[in-house]
């Protein structure tokens, strides 16, 4: 009787979040492509992702020796808000992405979906991925049920059933999206899947602030000669053996961050390798998001 009120409660759950979820499926193909058309006809100027990343690619292409084909970009939005799992299966829905079992240490606290993009010639793309972190949170339910089961009765049971039912709220966590591994890819190939990545967030009622980075093989003075086309004003510097990192402001660019007293949106770090006249860049907008050494 115990098992079978709570496996009630979640049954209902379970049903109202597979009908919401049968009917985005109807509707997704259509909501999607409407707005990734509609941003696409706004263009740049209805999104300040979409402008940056434009922007950036005509700087980078021309100092990184391979060509567009030697860039490697990432791209990154983070929840601005407490997610929910339901909103989570949206998203992961509107963009065609399958729940994967590679969640760290096969916690029930995280999940992760997953989407090959492939481009028109079936090769290149890029990889999708979204990460959900439930935050751990003690459920007042579960301290009840536990009661019951020292042998409190069945009442209890009943009792913290119908409190779970009309009071609990599902639990939230932290929301990432990552994009990644467009090498080759022309700005034409990326910005539709851009555009719907930041519609499909709008429609599964999410806010995310967005970033990116780009990794080539360059000269040694690549970094100066981005810094001078984005007219940008030298506002943070680190450097070491190997690396020099400097932080900017550019106010060619939309994005921007906050790093301690300064408003910041371009940072680039130049890496000397391990050939005597190899260079590496590493650049992000607003800030480099990931490791340098990638």
């Amino acid at each position: 009787m115990r098992r079978s009120l709570l496996e009630d409660q979640r049954a209902q759950r379970r049903s109202g979040s597979k009908l919401l979820l049968s009917l985005l499926a109807v509707l997704a193909a259509g909501v999607t492509l409407a707005g990734v058309q509609g941003m696409m006809r706004q263009g740049e100027a209805g999104s300040p992702l979409l402008h940056d990343v434009k922007t950036v690619w005509q700087w980078v292409v021309p100092e990184a020796q391979g060509g567009s084909g030697d860039v490697a970009w990432s791209f990154r939005w983070d929840a601005r808000q407490p997610v929910t799992g339901e909103q989570a299966e949206r998203l992961a829905l509107l963009l065609d992405a399958k729940e994967a079992d590679d969640a760290e240490g096969g916690s029930n606290l995280q999940r992760v979906w997953r989407s090959d993009m492939q481009r028109e010639e079936g090769t290149g793309g890029g990889r999708l991925a979204i990460w959900h972190h439930l935050d751990a949170q003690p459920q007042e339910t579960g301290s009840r049920v536990a009661e019951a089961e020292d042998g409190n009765g069945e009442e209890v049971v009943r009792q913290a059933a119908e409190d779970a039912m009309q009071h609990s709220e599902e639990p939230t966590g932290g929301l990432v999206v990552l994009l990644e591994s467009m090498e080759g890819a022309d700005y034409e190939e990326v910005a539709p899947w851009l555009a719907r990545i930041e519609q499909s967030l709008e429609h599964s009622g999410l806010q995310a602030a967005p970033s990116f980075s780009f990794r080539a093989a360059t000269g040694p003075e690549a970094a100066e000669r981005l810094a001078e086309a984005a007219g940008a004003t030298l506002l943070e510097r680190y450097s070491d053996r190997s690396t020099v990192s400097d932080t900017y402001y550019s106010s060619k660019l939309r994005l921007s961050a906050q790093s301690g007293q300064h408003k910041v949106n371009l940072q680039l770090a130049l890496l000397l390798g391990s050939t005597e006249g190899e260079y590496r860049l590493t650049g992000g907008v607003p800030l480099i998001t990931g490791e340098y050494l990638r």
